[in-house]
């Protein structure tokens, strides 16, 4: 479905980027169009209600940070109009990310194959993209399960996960697929009593991914 007629009923040719931040019900309405018979013929409500959850991530991540009125409407409008279909929490936080990164400047355009790579991706992918940078271990005699050692971390920042080794393993092959991650080249045993970090890396797409996907940042 094209988003944009939905888009200029609602704004009526002002910028959507500018009208994001300006209150709970303004926010709703511009994305969503929640008073406008027009939008509403063309919205299911579940559209409607993903897009709202959204907006609430988009508002809470911006909240004191300083806008740009540069910021392009027509990048918003290709992220708004893949986002109205996800539901999931996890999932939708990647999308208000870069709906905020963009209205605070720290995103200037995003290329069409790294919507398609951020579409593809499944909780327990964010999860491991997470928590790559958390990872560390002291080796021992009974050695390390790598799953284990990524599915502990994962508990501590989502308790209610419950991934399996086999979702885990899944997920591995599917990061490394779309070059998101590469394993890391090992030399053999370490000793006992080392500190080792993930087998696993984020790749250079890998971390511009994780970089446009993570809330904006605060100036120092």
């Amino acid at each position: 479905m094209d988003l944009q007629p939905i888009i200029d009923a609602a704004t009526a040719g002002r910028d959507i980027v500018r009208l994001l931040p300006a209150g709970s019900k303004e926010l709703a309405e511009q994305i969503v169009g929640a008073g406008s018979d027009t939008i509403r013929r063309w919205r299911q409500d579940r559209e409607r209600s993903n897009l709202e959850e959204i907006a609430k991530q988009v508002r809470a991540f911006t909240d004191g940070l300083p806008l740009d009125e540069k910021a392009s409407s027509k990048v918003a409008e290709q992220i708004i109009d893949v986002a109205k279909d996800e539901d999931r929490e996890e999932l939708q936080k990647l999308w208000a990310a870069m709906v905020a990164r963009l209205m605070t400047g720290q995103l200037r355009t995003i290329r069409p194959e790294w919507m398609e790579i951020i579409k593809s991706l499944q909780e327990i992918d964010v999860a491991i993209l997470t928590v790559i940078p958390k990872i560390s271990y002291t080796v021992s005699a009974s050695g390390i399960n790598v799953y284990n050692l990524f599915n502990s971390h994962i508990n501590e920042i989502w308790p209610q996960s419950s991934f399996s080794d086999d979702d885990i393993d899944l997920a591995f092959v599917h990061l490394e697929s779309i070059k998101l991650i590469s394993k890391g080249k090992t030399s053999g045993l370490s000793a006992i009593g080392h500190i080792g970090k993930s087998p696993y890396q984020y790749t250079t797409l890998g971390r511009k991914i994780v970089e446009i996907t993570s809330p904006p940042t605060k100036a120092d």
